[in-house]
């Protein structure tokens, strides 16, 4: 798997960015998936993880993005408080 390097987007975005551009389309290219290939239900299964794998992405798209909605004046900034304590701890 390697290193993360988080200088650049944090830990969110370069994890993010990890499972964008790497896992989901490694998943993507697998052309077998083993004993999940042999039955109806177990395609649909190895077809569920890949969903909710780019579900998971788009959650932590959503939650690197936040600094962004955060200086709109469109937005509420109700979650920016949140999002400021958030990332003390990251």
């Amino acid at each position: 798997m390697g290193t993360l390097d988080v200088s650049r987007n944090g830990l969110i975005g370069s994890l993010e960015e990890y499972l964008s551009e790497v896992l989901k389309p490694a998943l993507k290219f697998i052309p077998h998936w083993g004993e999940l290939d042999k039955s109806p239900s177990g395609k649909m299964l190895s077809r569920a993880f890949i969903e909710a794998v780019e579900t998971f992405t788009g959650s932590l798209h959503g939650l690197y993005q936040i600094p962004a909605a955060c200086t709109s004046t469109i937005h509420s900034h109700d979650h920016c408080d949140y999002h400021h304590r958030y990332h003390q701890f990251i």
